[in-house]
């Protein structure tokens, strides 16, 4: 799965991105946004997983904590996107 996102990823056509941490089968989503990092795509973990900031290497990106309202997923998702591309 990661493989084939990798491959379909775009900066050109991705103004910001919301990752769910854990893909299952004992993947991540890291590889994604590791490139999307490269590529200046700003973009945010959606997780439950408490142990994001332990030695991800993600710790400064932002992070909705699941469960999350509605109202929560708008304003994080317009931060997200409004932030500059690097």
């Amino acid at each position: 799965m990661s493989a084939k996102a990798l491959g379909l990823i775009d900066p050109d056509k991705i103004d910001a991105a919301v990752l769910d941490l854990n893909l299952g089968f004992g993947g991540t989503v890291f590889p994604i946004a590791g490139r999307l990092g490269e590529s200046g795509v700003p973009h945010m973990f959606a997780t439950g997983d408490v142990q994001l900031s332990r030695g991800s290497g993600y710790a400064d990106r932002p992070r909705l904590e699941k469960p999350f309202a509605r109202p929560e997923s708008v304003r994080a998702v317009a931060a997200v996107s409004s932030s500059t591309r690097r």
